[in-house]
């Protein structure tokens, strides 16, 4: 019997034994389970907190003197371009002068700044005013507080009239769809041209859609809001400068004045083989020949103005140029100088009016009258004359900071002219010395290979495209 108990007790206390060890362990992760939940807690309660602090700091309404004038706003909307100056000044790292009432002075003009603070407030909505004085006026404030000013209307232009955009950053660019072509030479005839012709490339079709008021060769032409502009070259007038609207215009005979053909304040000088770029809602003319000496001077018109105005010279003169604009700046390339062919390629920065050479490699080709276009953000330079006639096509590519040679076109060519659009690069016209080319070839980065399109109306050279 007494064994029995024994037993017993031992298997009771076994039982209670294992039942103690459970308990321990349900406790052990329970107190472990307390010990996170208690940490998550403790991050949960560091977030709200930091998330007040946040809310705080950039809710908080901040009072501004500028110039004599209160304004009431947030560090939200001061810190909208954290890279500005008013986003350095309000990011909490600087200690700011404050007036006798506590207001934050910035000795700038309040009238400006009025509308400063309404661009920061609507962003890409902002509209700017039609006011081209005061559009000067504050092309000036925005760059002082380092804001883009990336206005590109024409509107505010008098003289011009042009369509209305949005400004204020805020205008979308319309993808090219079509390719003109604008004057030229012919020497099966020694003329002049004067014939405008559109390519439709997904039709692979040309028509004529008119012709200038007065021809002209060597000259440049640019797409500005939506329109085409045309200056220089060798014509009656190589000074002069006009402009249509693409889109009003319907196929035409080649004997037919373009239609809606308007002219623009001429340039300073004559200047013909020049090349020609759109660059922050301004017209660029770059270098050529004016009848007596190769240029390197540099004139830009502004639409809000209705002038022509010089800007800084390029470091050599250039004649037979080709010119491109990538990420906000201007690359003149190539060219003659008068002595010799060029392969170097100076740079234009319009903020600091600065040209800058060394900044690009000189291309592997030296050559004048050369065509260049900017195609998936590189730079393609076609054919042209060095030693010889070029067939040679090369592309720059920023990223690397070096030009690598491509599949060239299928005959060497110079005065040709070149543009892209659909993500392709065409090549135009052209001569060789025997023969004037109407050929029309496009080239395709992903394959690395030329096709033949269909030809233009009209054989010519030294002539002017863009893409629109």
């Amino acid at each position: 019997m007494k064994k029995n108990e024994e037993g017993s007790l031992a298997r009771l206390q076994a039982a209670f034994a294992q039942l103690q060890t459970s308990v321990d362990g349900e406790r052990g992760r329970l107190e472990a389970d307390i010990t996170k939940l208690e940490a998550e807690r403790e991050r949960l309660r560091r977030e709200v907190d930091e998330i007040g602090t946040i809310r705080r700091e950039w809710g908080a309404l901040i009072k501004l003197n500028v110039g004599g004038r209160t304004f009431t706003t947030s560090k939200t909307t001061l810190t909208r371009y954290d890279d500005s100056l008013l986003g350095r000044m309000f990011s909490g790292r600087h200690d700011l002068a404050n007036d006798e009432e506590g207001r934050v002075f910035i000795d700038r003009n309040g009238e400006l700044f009025e509308h400063v603070l309404d661009f920061l407030r609507e962003g890409t909505a902002w509209v700017a005013p039609d006011d081209a004085t005061l559009m000067l006026r504050l092309e000036k404030e925005f760059d002082y507080f380092q804001l883009p000013f990336n206005v590109e209307s024409l509107a505010a232009s008098p003289s011009l009239a042009l369509v209305p955009v949005q400004t204020g950053g805020g205008r979308v660019e319309r993808e090219p769809t079509a390719l003109f072509v604008v004057g030229g030479r012919n020497d099966e005839g020694s003329l002049t041209l004067g014939v405008v012709e559109r390519y439709d490339p997904v039709a692979n079709r040309w028509v004529s859609v008119g012709n200038l008021p007065a021809s002209r060769n060597s000259a440049a032409a640019v797409a500005l809001q939506d329109h085409v502009f045309v200056m220089g070259g060798l014509s009656a007038d190589t000074s002069s400068v006009g402009f249509f609207d693409p889109s009003a215009l319907g196929q035409a005979s080649a004997t037919t004045e373009l239609a809606g053909w308007r002219a623009l304040e001429g340039l300073s000088t004559v200047r013909n083989g020049l090349a020609g770029v759109a660059l922050g809602g301004r017209i660029y003319a770059l270098g050529g020949h004016n009848n007596a000496i190769y240029l390197s001077s540099v004139e830009r018109f502004d639409a809000r103005t209705n002038l022509w105005e010089r800007v800084a010279e390029m470091t050599t003169p250039r004649y037979a140029l080709a010119a491109v604009v990538l990420g906000g700046r201007i690359y003149a390339i190539g060219g003659h100088s008068g002595t010799a062919p060029l392969a170097s390629v100076e740079v234009y920065d319009p903020a600091t009016d600065q040209w800058s050479t060394g900044v690009v490699p000189d291309m592997p080709t030296a050559r004048y009258y050369l065509a260049a276009a900017v195609l998936h953000g590189r730079i393609y330079v076609l054919g042209g004359f060095g030693e010889a006639c070029q067939a040679a096509v090369e592309c720059y590519d920023p990223a690397t900071n070096a030009w690598t040679t491509v599949a060239p076109m299928s005959t060497p060519k110079y005065a040709l002219a070149a543009a892209s659009v659909g993500g392709k690069l065409y090549a135009l016209g052209g001569f060789d010395d025997t023969t004037t080319f109407a050929t029309a070839e496009r080239y395709d980065p992903a394959t690395n290979a030329w096709s033949r399109m269909a030809d233009m109306p009209t054989a010519k050279y030294a002539l002017a495209s863009v893409a629109w």
